[in-house]
């Protein structure tokens, strides 16, 4: 497998956020989960799901000015698509013991 270098994608500061009419709010466009904050406010979003592949391209692209950030509102990997999560708390050992019931 070749390596090929990692596509980055520039979005304006101007259109970092857009309206959605569904939503009724503005939302983060986002194209990517790694993007860097270049020094006239644009984020540069590359196109890869390895934060160390994206850190490496933007070395490469901005000789390591920048260090890859991720997109905070992204559906993490616990959530369920109902929005609940995949796994439950867990009790800890006090106060579950028949010893500690007061009788």
């Amino acid at each position: 497998m070749q390596n090929k270098p990692i596509e980055s994608v520039v979005v304006p500061e101007s259109e970092a956020e857009i309206y959605s009419e569904e939503e009724g709010r503005f939302i983060l466009n986002a194209k990517s989960n790694w993007y860097i904050l270049d020094a006239l406010g644009n984020r540069v979003y590359y196109l890869t799901r390895n934060r160390a592949d994206a850190q490496k391209q933007a070395d490469l692209d901005y000789q390591g000015k920048y260090k890859v950030r991720a997109v905070k509102d992204q559906k993490s990997k616990s959530k369920q698509e109902s929005g609940g999560l995949s796994c439950s708390g867990s009790n800890s050992r006090k106060g579950f013991g028949s010893w500690l019931k007061k009788s």
